[in-house]
């Protein structure tokens, strides 16, 4: 009896592992967009929204979000960045004029690391949760070795809108955030002084739902990179 018991286990586990996965599924929200919906919020960005986020410009100014790649720059494990700097065919003196007509010198760079690290734009194929994506979408059918047939970054129009920038620093007293220290959502809503989503009259001409607000790009200012010239003067760097 209890060897026969034993053997069932696997059938039994494999059955309620079938069963999860398909009640993950049946439970899953499908997109607003319909069925083959593969950029998420992203279809909030329109001409009509790009055009009225034109007309809160008031300085003409930018301030830019990239930093410098580098190694041993932050990075999610096992995330890395390498980078060399190369003269090739220049090595020990060569005279290049044989070469190139001329006696030219350069510098080239041969950088490895992974897309993740540094600034970048997340697709809606790149995270998920027990293997289901954004739009009820399984991994197992569109996530290949050679690259993702569905949910990819070239999907993504360029997000131009506007912007919101939340100064979490602020709702949590600190220069910089530490790593890995959390920001929910409860948070941001709660927040009317750290949210002008929130804190603006729905009449306001920046936040009604027929103006920009649909398409905003909030961006969470953690401290870790300085914003020269914004009214938040405080940041590491």
């Amino acid at each position: 009896m209890q060897h026969r018991a034993h053997k069932a286990w696997p059938i039994v586990l494999l059955f309620f592992g079938l069963s999860f996965q398909a009640a993950a599924v049946d439970h899953c929200k499908p997109s607003k967009w319909g069925a083959d919906d593969e950029i998420g919020a992203a279809n909030y960005v329109n001409p009509q929204q790009i055009l009225a986020a034109t007309r809160l410009v008031k300085l003409g100014e930018s301030h830019g979000l990239g930093i410098v790649i580098e190694p041993g720059m932050p990075a999610f494990p096992p995330r890395f960045t390498q980078l060399q700097v190369v003269q090739p065919g220049q090595q020990l003196g060569v005279d290049t004029t044989q070469t190139y007509g001329w006696p030219m010198s350069y510098n080239d760079d041969l950088v490895q690391m992974w897309l993740g690290t540094g600034p970048q734009l997340d697709g809606l194929g790149h995270l998920g949760e027990d293997n289901l994506f954004y739009n009820c979408n399984q991994g197992k059918d569109f996530a290949q070795i050679t690259g993702l047939t569905k949910l990819s970054i070239h999907q993504v129009p360029p997000l131009i809108g506007r912007g919101v920038l939340l100064d979490m620093t602020r709702h949590f007293n600190v220069s910089a955030m530490a790593a890995g220290q959390v920001i929910r959502p409860r948070i941001l809503k709660l927040r009317p002084r750290l949210n002008p989503l929130f804190s603006k009259p729905a009449t306001s001409s920046c936040c009604t739902r027929a103006g920009p607000m649909q398409s905003s790009k909030v961006i969470l200012r953690r401290g870790v990179l300085p914003f020269p010239g914004l009214a938040m003067k405080r940041h590491s760097t």
